[in-house]
């Protein structure tokens, strides 16, 4: 509640937000999804053929020594 006592709520605009400026009259730079953004890389890379499997290798071991450790590989967003 702010000193009138309306509902003041705050929100990320940077990353999903739709304002371009903040009550204070800076920018806000926004950011690219990055699910969205390796997605595409990977649906290019398999289509073209051109997929570095060998990074895609290096990710699973990093994920699995991550699991086994007790440390969870995937962020859990929800």
């Amino acid at each position: 509640m702010d000193d009138l006592g309306a509902a003041v709520y705050l929100v990320d605009p940077g990353i999903n937000g739709a304002h371009t400026i903040r009550p204070d009259g800076t920018s806000v730079h926004k950011f690219d999804a990055p699910k969205a953004t390796l997605m595409s890389y990977i649906i290019k890379g398999i289509l073209n053929r051109q997929l570095p499997w060998g990074l895609v290798l290096l990710g699973v071991m990093i994920s699995i020594v991550l699991e086994m450790s007790g440390i969870p590989s995937h962020a859990d967003l929800s």
